[in-house]
Order: structure tokens, then C-alpha cells, then sequence
């Protein structure tokens, strides 16, 4: 800090008076504040594993829709053929029954296959638009775009050993145990509301009539404060067991 003042009377008369200090003061133990410090690096460390989390479930549902489109690709083809090939066998059997080689039950039966694969063919188409739509969901793209995926359907060669398995770096297990820590770390700073706290504090300055003033002082501290009763007589007790 620097000031000046200038001050004067009836009787005397002005005078400047100029002023230089420093001054400093830290906590040396506060057991609430270094937990609060903890419980901040805690809650990073859990979003940082639901971050994580997020993120293999966003690509889980991406690969998923990718895979759904494909499917639902395929299956048109698969029913556009169907059709073509029922469509071709019924006029088939129409002009064997209008030559007489053929009954009219198996006429019959052969035109509602073709109108059962012509629905099924409706069906899958609608499926696939419904595909187009989830993967653009997924990708948050707005609209309705025609897009199409490429790819083929194979499963990999994968063997799953569960001797291996580090359970404990799973973002899932890592937010679940980020969140037990920091109730316990909660549950120490509302114990710590009991303790005493610790405290310094120095200090230096100058001052005179000169710019550079030559009357120095200084001071050093020690300040430990109890809090005994400073939120009531239930206060603590009941905020420990809310904690717990």
C-alpha cells in the first residue's frame, strides 16, 4: 500500500505525511479448506471419468446405428428380390391357370405371396428411413437427409480374457469410486468444522513527511481461532451425521 494526506488547521499549518507497508498473511492449517481443496480435484476427476463414460457410449451408439443402417439396407434388397421373384412366379401360375394346367387355389395363393412380399418390401423400406433417421440423430445432423452407410457385416475374431480385466480404470467404476471419495472427503471437512485454525500474518511499513520515509514498523502474528459455538449447540453433530 502507498498514501499520501495533507492536513492542516487554524492554527498550524499543512503538512504532508506519506506511507509504504507490506503485508502478507497465510493459513498454516485449516483442515476444511485443504479438504475442499481435494473435494475440487475429486469432482474433476469423476467428470473427467463421466466424460470418458460419455464418450464410449456415444460411439457405442454410433457404431450401433451405422450397423442398423447397413441391416436395414440389406434387408430391402433381400425383399426387392423376393418380390421380383414371386411377381414373376405368380404370372406364372396366372397363365397356367388361364391355360387350364393350373387351380385356381394355387393361383390365388401365389398372387397373395406377391402382395405379402410387395408389404414386407413397404416395411423394410420404412425401416431403413427409420435407420437414416436414428444415424443422423446420433450425428446430430437436423433433417432428412438420404444418406447411406457402406460397409459389411463381420464379427471379429475377439477372445475375452477376464483374468486381464482392469475393472477399476472403467469410467463407470471410476465416477462411482471419484463419488464415494468425495462423500468422504465431505464427511471430514463437516468434522473439521470443530477444529481450531491456524494463522500468520507480518507486516512492514514506513512512514514520514519525504517521499522515501525513514520511520519504519513492522508486526508479526500468530492468530488461532476455536470455533466452539459458532453455528449453534446442534450444528455439528447433526451436520456430521447428514455427512455420514
Amino acid at each position: 500500500s502507498h498514501s499520501l494526506s495533507r492536513s492542516g488547521s487554524a492554527s498550524s499549518p499543512p503538512s504532508n505525511r506519506l506511507s509504504f507497508g507490506l503485508s502478507a498473511s497465510e493459513t498454516l492449517f485449516d483442515l476444511g479448506t485443504f479438504s475442499s481443496i481435494r473435494t475440487s480435484k475429486i469432482g474433476w476427476e469423476k467428470s473427467l471419468a463421466d466424460y470418458r463414460s460419455e464418450s464410449a457410449g456415444l460411439r457405442q451408439t454410433l457404431y450401433s446405428a451405422f450397423t442398423g443402417l447397413i441391416v436395414a439396407q440389406e434387408q430391402v434388397k433381400v425383399n426387392r428380390k423376393i418380390l421380383d421373384i414371386r411377381e414373376e412366379n405368380a404370372k406364372l401360375i396366372q397363365l397356367k391357370y388361364e391355360s387350364g394346367r393350373e387351380s385356381r387355389g394355387n393361383m390365388l395363393y401365389a398372387a397373395a405371396l406377391a402382395e405379402r412380399s410387395r408389404a414386407d418390401l413397404q416395411n423394410s423400406e420404412r425401416s431403413q428411413d427409420m435407420a437414416r433417421r436414428a444415424l443422423l440423430k446420433n450425428l446430430g445432423s437436423p433433417g432428412r437427409r438420404q444418406v447411406s452407410a457402406k460397409g459389411e457385416l463381420s464379427v471379429p475374431e475377439y477372445t475375452l480374457r477376464t483374468g486381464s480385466l482392469e475393472l477399476d480404470n472403467i469410467p463407470r467404476i471410476v465416477s462411482q469410486r471419484k463419488s464415494i471419495e468425495s462423500y468422504k472427503e465431505k464427511l471430514l471437512s463437516a468434522r473439521a468444522d470443530i477444529l481450531p485454525t491456524l494463522s500468520a500474518s507480518q507486516s512492514m511499513s514506513l512512514s514520514g513527511v519525504s517521499e522515501f520515509p525513514g520511520n519504519r514498523s513492522w508486526s508479526m502474528g500468530l492468530s488461532l481461532s476455536l470455533p466452539l459455538f459458532s453455528s449453534g449447540l446442534t450444528y455439528y453433530p447433526n451436520a456430521v451425521k447428514a455427512a455420514r
